[in-house]
């Protein structure tokens, strides 16, 4: 027996000592995080003295505090290998209600509007959370779609308004500009929830828990813990900190309107990624996302004192993310496989989800034409089929990539890059017909950068392409800055919106289609169709059967960047108007409409009508409330709701026909007896 205890003591001692290894690794890397911060502070400060005076120092910590609040609340959710994209809309919404809230009661005390935000936020949080836990929708699915949702209501609710700081009680302005021991008030919040936060991840058993689901959630259930709930938790409090970031935006602004918060989720992630925290889950820790929040603001003030352009900002959010997620897989030994989030497989759907949406959409149509004046107009058509077109576009290889169980987030920002590239080369006196291969060969550069990371060091594209959506963003304001090219020809302008004879149907929906038909034989008449289905379904398994999943995987997101690209021109011809900013957002759309149309955000099933009919259904639909003086904050949660409502939706149709067949009583099967 003593022999039996000896040999099995051992493994213990391993785990332990790669744990404490994991954890030195994660320690060193935090430490490196704040090296790089002190060095660039450094250099900033030999180059401007004045960058670290008192009052640029009072500015620093002002302007990191908001983003150390919502990435502690973000780091948190990570760890449970989930994300939170809804932040920037929470904070918006909580800012707004917390001025409302000031201009009708005056005289409220601050705690009451401090409560106030942090509830509305924690609401916010819990949808997310029951959504996620309870409806079993993927995070990235369920907060996509809540962020449109929050903004949509946030727009509605001011409706233009804005909240001036002159009505702003002056007390709750205070705070936001008086400082103790030479700290502002506002920092001092920040430095409390990252306190709290960091000593409840570390003592409390439901916090190191957190660890244990982001490190394997399958493990995690088996061993007793509430994953379900531990999750809800975590997105609950995301919003909660969120909902706070909105009372501390409040307070240090002053003037506050619906577009408080617009765009930081990305600083969000960058900063929680940038300090330690994987991508993959498990691991990481609240003190990293903050050094990575302070990081990021820091360079933000040091790029005008050292004269780079700010629009290189962006773009070097988007490096630091991949850079990040790289230094991860190079580090962490227990991730060196890569991690996929489970989920539930969407199994048989109720019915036909296909046929579902193209009921739901020949209903629009009907009603539509019924209710709204000109919809049945042959003009309305041409200018929806027009609408339809990049959307269409993308949608194509978007499909085989989520099939996989991949996405792609950054198509708009190709869109957008290739549209800056072209208005650059057209100024530059390069005619369209070589401009356009240039186009094409630059979506393939972008396309292969994605797939590289991906499939060669083996990053999961979600953090990939949130990295590369805000590098290629800001490389087309690098390389067009805000300005519009406007001159080109109408040769080509003209052709872009022009119909077929005889119809009002625009050429460019004409071969959309026929693209749509080819791409529909592959996916779904050819062997490589079938390989497409069989990575997503279990990439490991695509692999021992001859499936060369990497190089196939590497391909698909070289084609939806070309194909991204090639809709960044005709989206510029289209608008006769090449921009860094167009096909902003473009990326939502596309990835609810592949989803609308029933592929499975786990990979493995869907089919190309049902995604044809997804984007004649979003597409019609916001058209149709655009023509009826809508208001276009409600077809921002219209797109939201359907991109939620597509994953609920055969979630709860699988959920509920698995409790009807275990309901149904069980048909004997014993021996026959003889009479």
């Amino acid at each position: 027996m003593t022999t039996t205890t000896r040999a099995a003591a051992p493994p213990p001692t391993r785990a332990r000592g790669d744990v404490r290894g994991a954890r030195r690794l994660f320690v060193v890397r935090e430490l490196g995080i704040g090296l790089a911060l002190v060095l660039l502070v450094a250099v900033t400060t030999i180059y401007n003295p004045r960058f670290l005076n008192a009052q640029s120092r009072k500015d620093l910590m002002l302007g990191a505090t908001i983003l150390i609040v919502l990435a502690v609340g973000q780091a948190i959710v990570v760890i449970t290998r989930n994300v939170d994209l809804s932040v920037g809309s929470v904070l918006g919404l909580s800012a707004f209600a917390t001025g409302k809230l000031l201009l009708a009661m005056p005289d409220a005390p601050i705690v009451l509007a401090v409560l106030a935000g942090v509830g509305l936020g924690m609401l916010c949080g819990a949808i997310n959370g029951a959504l996620i836990a309870i409806a079993r929708v993927p995070a990235l699915v369920v907060t996509l779609g809540t962020l449109y949702v929050f903004r949509g209501i946030d727009y509605s609710w001011a409706a233009g308004q804005q909240i001036n700081a002159a009505d702003m009680p002056s007390g709750f302005k205070r705070m936001g500009t008086q400082t103790l021991i030479g700290i502002p008030v506002l920092a001092l919040f920040a430095v409390a929830v990252l306190l709290i936060a960091g000593f409840y991840l570390r003592s409390y058993r439901s916090g190191r828990e957190m660890y244990a689901i982001g490190s394997d959630p399958a493990a995690a259930r088996l061993s007793g813990i509430p994953v379900g709930w531990r999750v809800f938790t975590a997105m609950t409090l995301s919003g909660a900190l969120a909902g706070l970031a909105g009372v501390l935006h409040a307070a240090r602004f002053g003037t506050i309107d619906a577009a408080a918060g617009n765009g930081i989720e990305l600083n969000v992630v960058a900063a929680v990624v940038v300090g330690g925290v994987a991508i993959f889950g498990g691991s990481g820790s609240v003190y990293g996302a903050a050094l990575g929040a302070l990081l990021l603001s820091t360079i933000g003030s040091a790029l005008p004192v050292l004269r780079i352009d700010p629009f290189w900002q962006q773009a070097v959010v988007g490096a630091l993310i991949l850079a990040a997620i790289g230094l991860d897989r190079a580090l962490t030994a227990r991730i060196a496989h890569r991690l996929r989030e489970g989920g539930p497989a969407v199994l048989k759907r109720l019915g036909s989800w296909d046929v579902l949406v193209i009921v739901v959409l020949a209903l629009v149509v009907v009603v539509s034409s019924a209710a709204v004046e000109g919809f049945a107009s042959s003009r309305f058509w041409g200018f929806l089929l027009l609408d339809v077109i990049p959307i269409a576009l993308i949608a194509l290889p978007m499909t085989f990539v989520i099939i996989t169980g991949e996405i792609d987030l950054s198509v708009a920002s190709v869109l957008g890059l290739s549209s800056a590239v072209m208005g650059q080369l057209w100024v530059s006196g390069v005619p369209l017909p070589l401009i356009l291969p240039i186009i094409l060969l630059l979506g393939v550069v972008l396309g292969a950068v994605n797939g590289l990371f991906v499939t060669g060091f083996g990053l999961p594209s979600l953090a990939v392409t949130i990295g590369t959506l805000a590098l290629y963003r800001g490389l087309a304001y690098v390389v067009l800055g805000d300005r519009a090219v406007a001159d080109f020809p109408f040769a080509w302008t003209g052709q872009a919106i022009e119909a077929l004879p005889g119809t009002t149907i625009p050429w460019a929906a004409a071969t959309v289609a026929g693209l749509a038909v080819i791409f529909g034989i592959v996916l779904h008449a050819t062997p490589i169709g079938r390989a497409l289905f069989a990575m997503g379904n279990n990439d490991q398994a695509a692999t021992f059967s001859g499936i060369s999943v990497a190089k196939t995987k590497f391909w698909l997101f070289v084609l939806t960047a070309t194909v991204a690209a090639l809709a960044g021109f005709f989206w510029t011809m289209r608008y006769a108007s090449a921009r860094a900013d167009n096909g902003a957002g473009l990326e939502l759309s596309v990835v609810a409409a592949v989803l609308l149309g029933g592929v499975s955000i786990f990979g493995g099933r869907g089919s190309l009508l049902g995604v044809m009919a997804g984007v004649l259904l979003l597409i019609t639909l916001r058209n149709a409330l655009q023509l009826a003086d809508v208001p276009a904050d409600t077809l921002t949660v219209v797109t939201g709701a359907l991109l939620i409502i597509s994953v609920v939706g055969p979630n709860a149709a699988t959920m509920l026909r698995a409790r009807l067949r275990r309901r149904r009583p069980a048909v004997p099967t014993g021996p026959a007896v003889s009479p």
